[in-house]
């Protein structure tokens, strides 16, 4: 039953869950005096469980110092889930000891105190500011505490876009890489007589002026920058004769491969300490390679071709490859859509554990496309922007089961902004320390872009 008394000042009376403690002093042989301790300070907090409030029980109090006002404070450190309703909550409270605790909470609105008298076990709304007292079992000592209920007001779950830079140059080739090298972002164009590179050491939020890179004398094509790939403390970028150039400042190159053996068609990805990737025979044949430094080149297999199934031959162009580690914490080779050597364009998810040994996957929700951005964040692999035969840009896709099978994420969630064009070909920078991921340039049918964006799941700002 509850008994109402008004006053001029309103009070919440509540009863609580108390831990009183006593203890005995022997006076003599024949009996013991029990005293009151005269201690009231906190000792728990807790909340019921509550099927429509995932993890409610789970809240953690402790008593702290208010960092502001320098007053009593239980606080969860730990906030709740995001949404979490603590309007009508079971509570618990104990102290030390107790002969009377209760709850004083300002109303809405008016400010005013409400005295209520709760028979037996009611619930809180921990919405309203609320202070809690106790007074010791002996009556002499009363603590005072103010209670506050953390919650996360974002949503852990969403990916939040943001834009650094409008536009690396106002005259972008569409052959481009963004890459990150030596403490900076880089940003490379290039045209068939000159390419230029652009760097920004404050990820991406300013940018220095183009400076044309320095390439050795017997460079007389243009590179293949898209396939660009740090190795060993050194860049590594092909060019369209075959021949491999390396550079330990991202400015000056040298002649690492001169393509006497065979072409260097294009790299792959760096793995277990050397560069690896696609080799052209002087017969036209396909092949997978690997190098220490990029300057002797060890035949690893045939690259995979199935004469009988278009569909089914690895591609040589246009590709996105990714090294990320599984579940059981080794890495795995990942290679989705590209060319292959008759042009036809690939829906394949090619996996990988060695980097010569291929398995294809074929994903029903995967188009055929070419010019993806890969990543591996939050136990996920996402991707960004491929291209269809129609120039059409496929929708951004996120797979759980390691490239198995790929589908739209919820897009409550992750969501390509309205401010940032569809485009393929852009360039993905994974950055550990900030755990965020950046994306820069890429290219539609209409124009070729060299924006700077970043992308952040909410929560990793929490771990």
């Amino acid at each position: 039953m509850l008994e109402r008394l008004y006053m001029k000042k309103k009070i919440y009376w509540i009863a609580l869950p108390l831990f009183v403690a006593f203890f005995a002093s022997c006076l003599d042989k024949d009996y013991a005096e029990i005293k009151l301790w005269p201690y009231a300070h906190f000792v728990s907090l807790t909340f019921a469980a509550n099927d429509s409030m995932p993890g409610l029980e789970d809240a953690e109090f402790t008593a702290e110092l208010d960092p502001y006002t320098g007053d009593s404070l239980i606080v969860n450190l730990d906030s709740l889930p995001y949404l979490t309703e603590v309007d009508s909550v079971y509570a618990s409270f104990s102290f030390y000891s107790s002969s009377g605790s209760y709850l004083v909470q300002e109303l809405p609105d008016t400010g005013d105190k409400d005295t209520v008298v709760l028979v037996g076990s009611d619930t809180i709304d921990f919405t309203l500011p609320t202070m809690v007292y106790n007074r010791s079992s002996d009556g002499t000592t009363q603590a005072s505490y103010r209670i506050k209920v953390n919650i996360h007001q974002v949503d852990p779950d969403l990916y939040v876009w943001k834009s650094h830079y409008g536009a690396v140059t106002s005259s972008p080739e569409i052959n481009q890489k963004g890459i990150a090298f030596g403490g900076r972002y880089l940003f490379y164009t290039g045209s068939d007589t000159e390419t230029t590179v652009y760097a920004s050491t404050d990820r991406g939020a300013t940018w220095s002026a183009g400076a044309a890179v320095s390439l050795p004398a017997d460079n007389n094509a243009s590179l293949k920058l898209r396939y660009m790939i740090e190795h060993a403390g050194k860049l590594y970028v092909t060019d369209n004769a075959g021949k491999l150039y390396r550079s330990a400042d991202g400015e000056t190159w040298e002649t690492a491969y001169d393509g006497a053996d065979g072409q260097l068609y294009n790299l792959l990805f760096p793995l277990d300490g050397a560069l690896w990737g696609i080799m052209r025979t002087g017969t036209g044949d396909y092949r997978i390679g690997a190098s220490a430094d990029g300057t002797a080149w060890e035949d690893k297999a045939p690259l995979p071709q199935d004469w009988q199934n278009a569909s089914l031959m690895f591609p040589i162009d246009d590709y996105s490859a990714l090294v990320f580690k599984s579940r059981i914490g080794k890495p795995k080779m990942m290679v989705v859509g590209g060319l292959n050597r008759d042009g036809v364009r690939s829906r394949i998810v090619w996996l990988s554990e060695n980097g010569y040994a291929w398995e294809p996957v074929r994903d029903g929700a995967l188009q055929a496309l070419q010019g993806a951005a890969l990543a591996q964040y939050d136990d996920k692999l996402l991707l960004f922007g491929g291209m269809t035969s129609t120039g059409n840009i496929v929708p951004l896709l996120e797979s759980a089961n390691e490239g198995l099978s790929w589908s739209v994420p919820d897009t409550a969630s992750n969501v390509l902004p309205e401010s940032y064009p569809a485009r393929a070909y852009q360039s993905l920078i994974m950055d550990e320390a900030d755990k965020r991921f950046y994306l820069i340039g890429g290219r539609n049918n209409e124009r070729a872009f060299s924006d700077v964006w970043s992308v952040k799941l909410n929560r990793m700002y929490w771990e």
